[in-house]
């Protein structure tokens, strides 16, 4: 490329043109109007001085929108949808609504404000005005989820699982999530009052079951369930469905792992059934000759393994409703704490809250109280009340006397009862499986990666990255839709995260996401090159400086190739 030079009307103007040969004739190729004289002496002057610079967030919405585009997530759910969103797919924006529930949830009223800040509608190509609430309303509505969202799923599990590999140990749980649907909205039969996780009894929750890949906590399977439904129940609900899943994927030598909430005989014969072999709990009270087994008499693990590091194990057979099943006792150092510490904290407060009950009671006998005499019957609810949690009324002596007419009340600490806890219940779990071929470390190990379940709740019961609440919607569709993005967004991190560990990044998500997200798209824009401003003014785009780790995650998800090229 050569500099030209044009004068017209007395003037001369800069062009910078590039020759060559077409069809053996040399010919101008490109020509690039640079100004006049004047023009390219005050750009010269104005050079590394934009006049404004306008940010995006990039990092982290660049990195899940290529993994969902690696994965062909969009594709996939509209493949199975027969109408289209009002103005994009509703496979779009049901990858939008994963993607910010993965780094800043926002209300789908406040979407627009959060997507207007980020590099999302360069990459998804859809303005923000196609992204009011009204638009993903009326997609999820069109979304057939109770026939889509679990096929979708599994299709996608397909795609991951040859790189991530297949799990040898699926652990299966259920939790809750509240809702603030009214009470007196009786169109949605999703919410429900029961036994809520959060402690929120005063709203009406909606139940989620999940079945996870160990280690990588990768989504399998999926199962929306109204609030009110115990566990039990759930598990005889979710199995069959979950067993086709399993063998959609060809899973068929994993081990299954679920907790004693989900035990009853129905539901171990299932289990028996399926020909899928398992690792559950069941509650010490069925076991009480292993409960009186002295800690002395278990034995340490046979190998230096980490994990279980200090514990005690005892492998026996016993028969358990009508079979000769292999049965652990495990006794871990730190279970044992943990549960003395917490029967501690709630001893500490009921011995607090019958002190106050007994000098209540003296107050009223020194006073000479005449007024309406308390019932010896009241006071036995106050106490039945206080000593609610578990361990405290045999813990707790309480004694309600009569002194004159008055009502006295005292109590004193069975010391003998709290040693006898440390000795034989504190720390110790029974573990039961159909694997006879497996040491008991290997039947505790498998049963403690349950918490692999535990720790998709645990991000999904938090606040960002990954967090299910607040849920802003009020119909049992929108629910299940809801329900189906955050699989999504647990898909998409745990992607993300088992990339980053395998690179040598051992942080956690919520560390890699606000990495990420501190990312930003700059747009640079320079002035006109012109003496008086005339033409247009000059555009570079660059992502701000990124440190190694940075660099690193954006070549992990692909987002890389989504930088924008100045």
């Amino acid at each position: 490329m050569h500099l030209e030079v044009k004068t017209i009307k007395g003037r001369r103007y800069f062009y910078a043109a590039q020759t060559g040969r077409v069809d053996g004739k040399p010919r101008r190729i490109k020509q690039i109007y640079l100004g006049t004289l004047e023009d390219l002496v005050a750009a010269k002057g104005r050079e590394g001085k934009p006049s404004s610079i306008r940010t995006h967030r990039f990092g982290a919405v660049a990195a899940l929108w290529a993994l969902s585009e690696e994965l062909g997530i969009r594709e996939e759910i509209d493949r199975h949808c027969a109408a289209s969103g009002p103005g994009a797919s509703i496979g779009t924006y049901l990858v939008l609504a994963a993607i910010n529930r993965s780094i800043e949830v926002r209300s789908k009223r406040g979407f627009a404000e959060w997507y207007q800040g980020t590099s999302l509608p360069r990459l998804a190509g859809v303005p923000s005005q196609a992204v009011t609430s009204q638009d993903f309303w009326t997609a999820m509505d069109r979304f057939p989820v109770e026939k889509a969202a679990q096929p979708i799923l599994t299709a996608l599990v397909k795609k991951v699982l040859p790189e991530v590999g297949q799990p040898e140990v699926i652990p299966f749980d259920a939790t809750n999530f509240f809702t603030f649907i009214a009470s007196d909205n009786g169109r949605p039969k999703l919410p429900q009052r029961g036994h809520s996780k959060a402690k929120r009894h005063d709203l009406r929750q909606v139940g989620w079951a999940l079945a996870a890949a160990a280690e990588t906590q990768m989504p399998l399977f999926s199962h929306v369930y109204a609030g009110n439904q115990v566990d039990v129940v759930t598990f005889k609900e979710a199995w069959p469905q979950l067993l086709q899943v399993l063998h959609e994927l060809n899973l068929h030598q994993a081990t299954l792992v679920f907790d004693k909430g989900n035990m009853s005989k129905k539901n171990l014969e299932l289990a028996d059934q399926s020909k899928f072999s398992y690792v559950t709990s069941l509650a010490p009270h069925f076991f009480p000759d292993l409960m009186a087994v002295p800690l002395s008499q278990l034995s340490p693990p046979s190998e230096d393994d980490e994990h279980l590091h200090g514990f005690r194990l005892q492998r026996v057979e016993r028969m358990i409703w009508g079979r000769e099943r292999v049965v652990v006792q495990s006794w871990s150092p730190n279970l044992a704490k943990g549960q003395e510490v917490g029967v501690s904290q709630h001893l500490s407060k009921a011995e607090r809250k019958l002190s106050d009950l007994q000098a209540s009671l003296k107050r009223r006998q020194q006073t000479g109280y005449r007024g309406r005499k308390v019932s010896k019957e009241a006071i036995e609810k106050t106490v039945r009340a206080i000593l609610r949690a578990q361990h405290l009324s045999q813990l707790l002596k309480v004694t309600i006397s009569e002194e004159e007419g008055h009502l006295q009340l005292s109590y004193t600490l069975d010391e003998s009862h709290l040693q006898h806890l440390r000795d034989y219940l504190f720390g110790r779990r029974i573990w039961v499986t159909d694997h006879r071929d497996w040491s008991a470390e290997q039947i505790v190990y498998a049963g403690h990666q349950q918490s692999d379940c535990e720790n998709c709740f645990r991000d999904l019961h938090g606040e960002d990255p990954v967090a299910w609440t607040p849920m802003w919607h009020w119909t049992d569709q929108k629910v299940r839709v809801h329900a189906f993005y955050m699989v999504l967004s647990l898909l998409l991190t745990r992607l993300l995260l088992f990339r980053a560990h395998k690179a040598g990044d051992t942080r956690g998500l919520k560390a890699i996401i606000a990495d990420l997200h501190a990312i930003d798209e700059c747009l640079l824009v320079y002035p006109a090159a012109g003496t008086h401003g005339q033409g247009r003014p000059r555009l570079v785009k660059v992502l701000s400086d990124r440190s190694p780790q940075q660099l690193q995650l954006l070549q992990l998800s692909g987002a890389d190739r989504l930088a924008p090229s100045a």
